[in-house]
């Protein structure tokens, strides 16, 4: 699939790519980019944004996406990158550095993950997403917006009212087809283990999780303890949308990382 891109940024400066969460798009770093000045390429994911491609589930899976983010660089001529990538991007960042290490020169996990260790929870995480993409396609977005923002995972956003009816608002605008597609294919279920092979990391890495994410912070620790150049940064006051909860702390992060 070739994935739409939004880009912002003066081209001559360091490439940065990000990659956004379920449910969002590329022009949601939008605010990001501008406060950290590099120049930076913004992709839908598969079944997000304008990225609506074949119904064929290989183009919404992690190894076609991860090949979909390589072919971008190829397109602009990019030889290596930084790479940000949130929640699911974060899933596709881990695996695009991983398999093309040589293209990825400072990797940004928020709120990642390396999958599920267990295949029993795979297993069962398998029929959850099933689940979910039906709910997707027989009720639509409206709805299930309303149902997966009410998970313990984002209760740090009711704290916020006007940004939560604001993700709500960017959210409904998405297919759910699309959607449905993604959870199918390129949901945690279905995300390969990648533990074993976080000590094959070879660039500096930076682990992101809010200070109220409780079950990434625990993830993200243990990720931590395996990968050889890891920074592990909690942000005071956010859940699992750091980004959006915290955004001048969290650019403020990535702009000194990306700085070495």
């Amino acid at each position: 699939m070739r994935l739409h891109l939004t880009t912002a940024g003066t081209p001559t400066n360091s490439a940065l790519l990000l990659l956004h969460g379920f449910m969002g798009r590329g022009a949601d770093w939008r605010d990001l980019a501008a406060a950290i000045g590099s120049r930076c390429l913004m992709p839908d994911l598969p079944g997000h944004g304008a990225s609506l491609g074949p119904a064929l589930s290989a183009a919404y899976g992690v190894e076609a996406t991860a090949a979909a983010v390589i072919d971008i660089l190829d397109e602009e001529a990019i030889e290596r990158t930084d790479l940000l990538g949130y929640s699911l991007g974060g899933r596709v960042a881990l695996y695009t550095a991983l398999k093309y290490p040589e293209r990825v020169g400072r990797l940004v996990l928020e709120s990642g993950s390396a999958g599920l260790a267990d295949a029993d929870d795979r297993r069962r995480r398998r029929d959850e997403d099933r689940q979910r993409a039906e709910t997707l396609r027989r009720g639509g977005v409206a709805a299930f917006v309303e149902t997966w923002l009410e998970l313990p995972l984002f209760a740090s956003l009711h704290r916020r009212p006007e940004l939560l009816a604001r993700i709500k608002k960017q959210r409904r605008r998405d297919d759910a087809e699309g959607l449905a597609r993604s959870l199918d294919n390129i949901g945690t279920g279905r995300y390969p283990s990648l533990w074993r092979q976080l000590p094959n990391l070879t660039m500096p890495v930076l682990l992101v999780c809010g200070e109220l994410d409780d079950k990434f912070r625990a993830i993200n620790s243990e990720m931590a303890d395996l990968i050889p150049d890891a920074r592990l940064v909690t942000v005071a006051g956010a859940g699992h949308n750091a980004h959006l909860e915290e955004p001048e702390a969290f650019s403020r992060l990535v702009r000194d990382f990306l700085a070495g």
